[in-house]
């Protein structure tokens, strides 16, 4: 009987070896890197119950100025998917992904996305082309997310569902962040406003905001004798009493413009340097955007 008993154990063994042995591995999720910190936060909810996505940029980094090191080269060749902006806000991407092909998204070539021209307010060296800064409204995160899901799921069909499921609830949850958004900062929207570089325009447009000037065009060029003449004239004037600044900058022009003139200064962040990482990062950077602007606008900034 002793003997029968353990014939019988080892075959089960045997049986449940076999099973386990014809048991496919679960492929590991693709290797996906995004370019800045709000981008990532979107395609790390798309991703969210699949895998991580890897940030590219991360700290008080601009990608304006930014220059890969050979390790950020290896990380870029290993991955299965990079999604960025495009050539305008990284173009230290532009000769690694030559030829990437499917590797790669740029999000200005993304039709839904509708990218248009800066509005440079007359500044000094106005630039022409696409603005980047296309992240900053919320309803065109929405077709962000809708084109990282179109992607991931080329690349990984097996995790299509779960993009698609997490994709939904994202952009519920972005459409109901921009009415929120609407609804504050309406009160103070036809108030002039000088920001610290031409990085708002998709917001100030999605929300009938009225930028007076900017102090940079291009944020790594300072900017020239006749932007801040008129500038400084729209303070004096009375015109704008709020302009903003960014951590990423220095913020010594703007402030010597409001050296003894009435003129409120805020503080916008574009890229979250201040946050964590994260899924949670894209609604907590516009609201804290969308705070800073009621403040400063409303006087008690």
């Amino acid at each position: 009987m002793r003997l029968i008993h353990g014939r019988l154990i080892s075959i089960c063994s045997v049986i449940a070896m076999i099973a386990i042995a014809g048991t496919p591995a679960k492929a590991d999720p693709p290797r996906v890197i995004a370019t800045i910190a709000p981008l990532h936060s979107l395609v790390a909810s798309v991703m969210a119950g699949v895998g991580e996505a890897d940030l590219l940029l991360s700290g008080p980094v601009s990608p304006h100025d930014f220059a890969l090191a050979p390790s950020d080269v290896r990380r870029i060749a290993a991955a299965d998917l990079v999604i960025w902006v495009g050539a305008p806000l990284e173009s230290f991407l532009v000769k690694p992904l030559d030829g990437a092909g499917d590797r790669q998204l740029s999000l200005l070539k993304v039709p839904a996305l509708n990218a248009v021209p800066f509005d440079s307010g007359g500044n000094d060296g106005d630039r022409a082309g696409p603005d980047p800064h296309i992240w900053l409204d919320p309803v065109r995160a929405i077709a962000i997310v809708t084109a990282v899901v179109d992607r991931l799921s080329r690349i990984d069909p097996d995790n299509a569902a779960t993009y698609r499921a997490n994709a939904a609830d994202i952009s519920d949850r972005l459409a109901a962040l921009d009415e929120a958004i609407r609804a504050r900062l309406q009160p103070v929207a036809s108030r002039p406003f000088i920001a610290f570089h031409d990085a708002y325009g998709y917001f100030s447009r999605r929300y009938g905001l009225q930028p007076a000037g900017y102090f940079a065009v291009d944020p790594q060029r300072r900017p020239g004798a006749r932007t801040i003449a008129r500038l400084a004239d729209l303070v004096s004037a009375g015109t704008v009493a709020c302009a903003f600044v960014e951590p990423q900058f220095d913020a010594r022009i703007v402030e010597a413009i409001a050296a003894g003139q009435p003129l409120r200064i805020g503080r916008l962040d574009p890229l979250g340097v201040d946050l964590e990482p994260g899924p949670a990062l894209y609604e907590t950077l516009l609201k804290a955007n969308t705070e800073a602007i009621a403040d400063c606008l409303g006087g008690t900034g």
